[in-house]
């Protein structure tokens, strides 16, 4: 299991990395400081203080004081790209795509709002293997480091990735041939599916290529 999903997880990073240097997108705390420079924004002001009225130069990210916003492109998300590989390539292990994992956070747990916040203890799980990898995807965006677009394709990244992976896997497996199945699609833009099925063998090229395809229909 460990060999199958950590090699998943490496090739992801390798693509994501390739397609952060092709596209050289900035983070929210760049693009907001220089397009709202001057202009009044609602946004969290700092642990125990909320949402409140702020200039766009002073917006910050919900992250712990100590936390810096990643010193590198944002496009795309490598999180959501590895969470997202790790549960394909663990639904073709398992034949299923259930997981039934949890985790409980006693109140005050926080690392942004020590003492704060939750406000009590707070139980949250997991269905399937995709529901994990996609919230721990649109975390990105909850922390300010991340745009929808750039959580999103990540996922989708990851799912096309552990699909080559998981072929090279099954090679040293001795099982070449024997298919789990193909991914059934569970993305917020509804594409992956379709995406999924034609492109089972893609190159760092394809990969920007499909990214470019999807980010156009999305902002059309």
């Amino acid at each position: 299991m460990m060999f199958a999903v950590s090699n998943a997880v490496f090739d992801t990073s390798i693509a994501v990395w390739g397609t952060k240097r092709q596209y050289d997108y900035a983070r929210p705390v760049t693009a907001i400081h220089y397009l709202f420079s001057g202009e009044t924004v609602a946004a969290w002001a700092g642990p125990g203080l909320g949402t409140q009225p702020m200039q766009g130069e002073d917006w910050r990210p919900y992250q712990a004081a100590t936390v810096v916003t990643p010193p590198f492109p944002e496009y795309p998300s490598g999180h959501s790209g590895f969470s997202s590989s790790a549960a394909e390539t663990l639904r073709r292990l398992t034949g299923s795509d259930v997981f039934g994992g949890g985790v409980t956070f006693t109140s005050g747990q926080s690392f942004v709002e020590s003492t704060l916040v939750p406000a009590a203890d707070l139980s949250i799980s997991w269905a399937t293997f995709s529901d994990a990898a996609d919230e721990a995807g649109a975390s990105r965006r909850y922390g300010g480091i991340h745009f929808p677009d750039g959580d999103l394709d990540g996922r989708l990244m990851g799912r096309l990735v552990a699909d080559i992976a998981w072929d090279k896997s099954r090679y040293y497996f001795g099982e070449r041939g024997k298919h789990r199945g193909n991914y059934s699609g569970h993305s917020e833009t509804g594409s992956a599916d379709s995406v999924s099925q034609q492109a089972k063998r893609v190159s760092m090229l394809q990969l920007i290529q499909i990214l470019n395809a999807l980010r156009l229909a999305r902002h059309d």
